[in-house]
């Protein structure tokens, strides 16, 4: 799901289950560019990116607020399978990250359950 919404007041992405999805590049589950989604209650499992966040990648300048999700068992070549952000500052909070390889790189969850504690 590509997120590419930097005028958009609201947008959320609620209750989906986000899986088994491939792409050369990054963020084959969720890919927020200059967006900030409320990303909740969603299953993010079995995706793979070729770059880093198989799971969730955001990237110049989004600020999605990722809370009550499940990323498991996602994966990418570089960078994190699970979640990595490029110039963005999500805010994580009460999510399971799972089974991702690396599960965060270069991000920051409070209240999650997360697998490796990157």
């Amino acid at each position: 799901m590509y997120v590419d919404c930097p005028n958009c007041t609201v947008l959320v992405i609620r209750n989906n289950v986000i899986a088994g999805n491939m792409a050369e590049d990054s963020g084959e589950g969720i890919f927020c560019y200059q967006s900030s989604p409320t990303i909740q209650n969603n299953i993010i499992s079995d995706n793979y990116a070729g770059m880093g966040g198989g799971g969730l990648f955001c990237r110049q300048s989004s600020s999605p607020a990722i809370r009550n999700n499940t990323v498991a068992h996602n994966s990418a070549t570089d960078h994190a399978g699970g979640m990595f952000h490029d110039n963005s500052s999500p805010t994580i909070v009460d999510c399971i990250i799972w089974g991702n390889g690396d599960d965060l790189d270069g991000c920051l969850a409070t209240y999650c359950c997360i697998e490796d504690n990157d």
